[in-house]
């Protein structure tokens, strides 16, 4: 080929890819389709997000020399196989939500000039997401948008975005514990992450690798990050309210189930489907290709009765919608809670844990609306929130360690009365160790008493097994008391128990330690040199 052929050739290759671009912003996003997925296995999920005008690649020139001559080449690039960056996710969501771009200054280190896929202006995607608490950050004020983004705060963000943070924190941490737990390497999901992963699994967002693995730190892939947002996000259901009671009162006897889906109207096929949480079927919709049409309603209307028309029973059911596009893809909406109380009441607290002296806020919901709802632990009515009820109670300075419950009463204009328990956890951080150096010595002999305690520690005393006097000790720093005593002489040989006793301001730790007491010296003398 000559070089005036190679010319043309180029300017027609750059016009096939421009023109694939002009095409592309009338149906999809404004990238030119990426040429680097051709043949990968998430190629028809990342061709909907391109359709959708959500996905975002890396565009641009690249320089190549072609028979000895340098020619500057249009490139488009998805990177499927790279990790996907903390700020990719947080664009790739916003858009998929429908988020418009916001000014602002939430994150430190995301400057208005900041930049993803080398060329593209992300701030205001970001601070889109975070207005909307899409996206959270790694520590106060800083996001670190080109941090690679872990399985697990990739989850998270799902979570929030899908609007099931509040019913993440209902789950009692036995059921956290319980749904972690069937995953091998459960126990590395983050403290601060495990209500939402745990809401993640129960709802089937999360179902882990063949082998049994959650691996909640492995850094998420883009052909990764594309597949969950695309098999979650574009289609979704919104129950409204998701606490609802079907009695027949006229207040919320129904609930209406919102519907989003694509926005190409690609849809030749759609269904709703309520469930128990064990996956029993309890209502379904379903219309298919040629009957209706095949984009599903904006809303749904279920009245608590069942498929047959009988009534449904109070408790937590599931809804999830689905559509088929023009290419065969099914696509599912995650799922989410609906409650039928009749009428319903339930309540959480935060913090989940506290220590005594802590402030605990309880928020109380009821899907009927009461006559005022009352937080029976501190004796007082508890004020209106929007569509809720807060009150806030002090632990005691005396309470044990574990669970504890606080009660709130709601009572209707129709009279009934109902309770519901808002669960947190008591941590004391009392913590009390002791040691006898030696702890095997004879009559007359003196022995020093070490006491490991808490920093808030004000007091350490001890009681010796052969007097009724307690035995003050004396703080060497900020953790360890000291004291010392001698083993009167008459002392029998045989084990004691030394008692120690630690105390803060609120309350008292015990502990004790042996002493074994050998009258003779020689004994004594003879096992620490052989130990």
């Amino acid at each position: 080929m000559t070089r005036p052929e190679a010319i043309v050739y180029l300017t027609l290759f750059t016009l096939v890819l421009l023109c694939t671009g002009s095409v592309a912003s009338a149906t999809s996003s404004v990238d030119p389709w990426y040429e680097d997925v051709m043949h990968h296995w998430a190629k028809d999920l990342i061709r909907v997000l391109w359709e959708e005008q959500v996905a975002d690649g890396f565009v641009g020139l690249r320089y190549v020399v072609w028979q000895e001559q340098p020619y500057w080449v249009p490139f488009s690039e998805y990177r499927p196989d790279t990790v996907c960056t903390r700020a990719e996710l947080a664009m790739l969501m916003a858009k998929t939500f429908g988020l418009q771009q916001t000014s602002g200054a939430t994150f430190a280190d995301v400057p208005e000039s900041f930049m993803a896929y080398d060329t593209k202006p992300a701030h205001g995607w970001i601070e889109a997401a975070a207005s909307q608490n899409l996206v959270f950050g790694t520590s106060p004020g800083m996001f670190e948008p080109n941090s690679p983004i872990t399985r697990e705060h990739a989850v998270t963000m799902l979570v929030r975005a899908l609007g099931l943070k509040s019913f993440a924190d209902t789950l009692t941490w036995k059921e956290v514990e319980s749904q972690i737990a069937r995953f091998t390497d459960g126990k590395q999901v983050s403290a601060e992450l495990q209500r939402e992963m745990a809401a993640a699994i129960l709802l089937q967002l999360v179902r882990g690798y063949p082998d049994g693995t959650l691996r909640p730190l492995q850094h998420l892939l883009r052909c990764e990050s594309a597949t969950l947002v695309a098999r979650s996000c574009l289609v979704r259901v919104q129950p409204s309210p998701n606490v609802f009671s079907p009695d027949g009162d006229g207040i919320e006897d129904t609930t209406d189930v919102f519907i989003t889906s694509l926005k190409n109207r690609s849809a030749i096929e759609w269904g709703l489907t309520i469930m128990t949480t064990s996956f029993h079927v309890v209502k379904r919709w379903h219309t298919w290709f040629g009957h209706w049409g095949g984009t599903p309603p904006e809303v749904v209307r279920w009245d608590g009765l069942d498929q047959d028309g009988g009534t449904v029973g109070n408790g937590l059911y599931l809804c999830q919608a689905w559509i088929r596009d023009r290419l065969a893809q099914p696509f599912q909406s995650a799922w989410q809670p609906i409650f039928i109380e009749r009428p319903a009441l339930w309540a959480f607290a935060s913090p989940r844990n506290a220590s005594p002296g802590d402030t605990v806020q309880v928020t109380a919901f009821s899907a009927a609306v009461p006559e005022f709802v009352f937080l029976v632990d501190s004796q007082c009515e508890m004020h209106s929130m929007g569509l809720g009820w807060y009150g806030t109670i002090v632990v005691p300075l005396d309470a044990d360690e574990g669970e504890r419950a606080a009660t709130v009463e709601a009572r209707y204009p129709s009279g009934a009365i109902r309770h519901a328990s808002a669960t947190y956890t008591v941590v004391d951080g009392l913590s009390l160790a002791a040691e006898l150096i030696p702890s095997r010595a004879y009559p007359g002999q003196s022995v020093r008493l070490v006491a490991l305690c808490s920093e808030h520690v004000v007091g350490v005393h001890a009681m010796l097994p052969w007097t009724l006097d307690t035995l003050e000790m004396q703080r060497l720093d900020g953790t360890t008391w000291q004291t010392q005593f001698v083993i009167p002489k008459a002392a029998q040989e045989g084990t004691y128990a030394v008692l120690v006793c630690a105390s803060t301001t609120a309350k008292q730790k015990q502990t004790s330690v042996l002493l074994d007491v050998d009258t003779s010296p020689l004994s004594v003398f003879g096992i620490s040199l052989t130990q």
